[in-house]
């Protein structure tokens, strides 16, 4: 592995390990490029955490990040801090843990400057969890911390809503509407990507590929005309279209299709 190690470019061999997907190997490939005196930068250890970030490597992106500042490779309040920064939230997000994720966030060391990217992150933490509760939080934290929310946050937020997965209609109905009230008082248009996860949330399902999978129950007829009229309004605002997803529903359900025949 050493002989590997001298014939080629740190970054190279650190997307080598990275690619194995193992954690074992990834530390051992840094350790010896360590060994071999093989210069770390900030940019080598910025590419680390995006690649554990995308991993969801928690553990492996907090000894990265703190051996990054101990080393003093990257300015306080910089641009690439920040971005180191969103790898390891990231990476928290990808645990499903809030609390872990919501900690990095309080913390926020070595003068990180908070930024949609990172509340973002934690949104997904919402998400992966199904915390609706959690994720309504969020969107507040973010007003008060000054930091603007845009549809990436909302779509995120009701997707936390979706896959929460409502027992009964009316709690769908209220997780709705309180995602849409906090959406206007952000003066926030929703999109295709959005509408999706809305339609999810409608049909008390946790995703719409969840309703494809073999076996799946079929939605209740009242939950499809009730959907039908959201796609149908949906699809009068200027720009709005199907994604992949919606039209694959659409086509399943002929309640769905009649709704958007002319669409």
């Amino acid at each position: 592995m050493k002989v590997l190690m001298k014939g080629i470019m740190p970054f190279q061999s650190l997307c080598l390990y990275a690619a194995a997907l193992n954690k074992h190997y990834f530390l051992h490939g840094l350790s010896e490029m360590k060994d071999s005196k093989v210069e770390l930068s900030d940019t080598v250890y910025s590419a680390m955490l995006k690649l554990l970030g995308q991993k969801g490597d928690y553990d492996a992106a907090v000894r990265i990040w703190k051996e990054m500042h101990e080393l003093g490779l990257t300015k306080e309040g910089s641009t690439r801090q920040q971005s180191c920064f969103t790898g390891l939230m990231n990476a928290a997000a990808a645990t499903g843990d809030v609390q872990t994720a919501q900690k990095e966030i309080d913390s926020a060391p070595y003068g990180v400057q908070l930024n949609a990217a990172h509340f973002g992150c934690l949104l997904k933490a919402c998400r992966e969890s199904a915390d609706a509760e959690a994720a309504q939080k969020v969107i507040l934290q973010m007003r008060d911390a000054g930091v603007e929310r845009n549809i990436v946050h909302y779509t995120i937020y009701m997707g936390a809503c979706a896959r929460y997965v409502a027992k009964t209609q009316s709690k769908a109905e209220e997780l709705e509407a309180q995602v849409r009230k906090q959406m206007e008082e952000d003066q926030v248009q929703a999109n295709e990507y959005f509408l999706e996860e809305q339609v999810a949330l409608n049909l008390q399902t946790a995703s719409l590929r969840a309703l494809q999978e073999e076996g799946a129950s079929k939605p209740s007829e009242e939950a499809l005309t009730r959907t039908g009229k959201l796609l149908e309004s949906a699809l009068d605002v200027p720009g709005m279209r199907l994604t992949r997803a919606l039209r694959d529903l659409r086509d399943k359900y002929p309640k769905l299709r009649a709704a958007v025949e002319n669409r």
